[in-house]
């Protein structure tokens, strides 16, 4: 698919269409509570200076403007480590770390130029690349796996999409990205999404007491909530759900013009957040969380000690789930299978090719 190359109004327009298209939701809205959802913001000029006049000395960082597309929360540790342990510095980078209420709301921010770079959906890629002709691309994944489990009860097990119709299912969010996942999950298994009854029963802990009371058979919710749950002493009945969809991950995403225009310190940023990532993995980041905490109005940090190393370890856990060989890397195999699953659900057009969607070439550079 020859895709073209628009204008920064047409850009604009695109992302603002395909928000339209994908809705607000939560993708990642998982335990972070953060009372300030207000969207913030940073490198104003995010697309401009090239490699040539933004060259580092010592003394001199690269601001580089990069928004989380939810408040604040665990699930965007690596960066807030990253920036908080100083990683970024130490790569030549001044992390203007920001957080937007919505993925489609942080893909505005990308589009109008505010950002360089931030975090969304594969298929939000997919979808405004293939339906608007916005410019956006995938460098990396920080997550290549599902984000979602099928959570019920060990007297009443969900095991599989099937067992879904005609019953209610618990949903973070109504409307959003969760309902976008499961409605296309649904469809790609050869079920009617229809069938089923969604109600929006949150992200939290407390969401399980509708499950146990049958307000809801299942609650379709993020490994984090589950591990959470599982910290709180509930001991929830999980499941995977079988042949889903590889591009139900986490794609870190900018514009094809940031790519060339930015590239050294998009690549700097990928050297920085695989540092980071491989730490926390480990288990060598008691430190790196006390600079987090002090730097976040994080709730899950504020009393170190009684932070669930299974939490964030579950966190950890889904960086890795490719293996280590391909940490925040687009898996070409995951893209040539999820683009043929969009494209049977005439999500792209035939034609698409799944590098019109994704690169590794700052990949490579960064750890070739």
């Amino acid at each position: 698919m020859n895709l073209p190359s628009p204008s920064r109004r047409q850009f604009v327009k695109a992302s603002l269409s395909a928000s339209l298209v994908l809705g607000g939701g939560g993708l990642l809205a998982a335990c972070g509570d953060d009372d300030d959802t207000s969207a913030q913001t940073g490198d104003t000029n995010a697309t401009t200076g090239s490699d040539e006049t933004t060259s580092t000395t010592a003394a001199e960082l690269r601001k580089l403007g990069v928004m989380m597309p939810f408040p604040v929360s665990l699930n965007f540790i690596a960066d807030m480590a990253a920036k908080s342990g100083g990683a970024m510095a130490e790569h030549g980078i001044d992390l203007d770390l920001t957080f937007a209420r919505s993925a489609p709301q942080a893909l505005q921010q990308l589009a109008a130029g505010s950002v360089a770079l931030v975090r969304n959906g594969p298929i939000a890629v997919a979808r405004a690349v293939a339906t608007e002709d916005a410019p956006f691309v995938s460098i990396g994944m920080p997550v290549q796996q599902l984000l979602y489990l099928l959570i019920s009860t060990p007297e009443a097990p969900v095991d599989g999409l099937d067992e879904l119709v005609g019953r209610k299912v618990g949903l973070p969010t109504l409307g959003g990205q969760a309902e976008d996942l499961i409605n296309l999950l649904m469809k790609s298994a050869g079920l009617d999404p229809t069938t089923i009854s969604l109600e929006a029963v949150g992200n939290e802990t407390t969401s399980y007491a509708l499950v146990e009371e049958g307000r809801v058979d299942a609650i379709f919710g993020t490994r984090e909530a589950a591990a959470v749950m599982r910290n709180a002493g509930i001991t929830p009945h999980l499941a995977e759900v079988d042949d889903a969809n590889p591009l139900m991950g986490v794609s870190l995403v900018t514009t094809r013009e940031t790519m060339e225009a930015r590239r050294t310190d998009l690549v700097a940023y990928l050297r920085a957040l695989d540092q980071v990532m491989r730490t926390i993995h480990d288990g060598g980041d008691d430190t790196l969380l006390g600079q987090v905490a002090d730097d976040y109005d994080l709730t899950a940090l504020k009393q170190p000690d009684e932070v669930d190393r299974a939490v964030i370890q579950t966190i950890a856990d889904m960086w890795f789930s490719e293996g280590e060989e391909n940490l925040l890397r687009n898996v070409p195999e995951q893209w040539e299978a999820g683009i043929a699953a969009f494209q049977r659900l005439k999500i792209v057009p035939a034609e698409a090719q799944p590098t019109d969607f994704y690169t590794n070439d700052l990949w490579d550079e960064a750890f070739a």
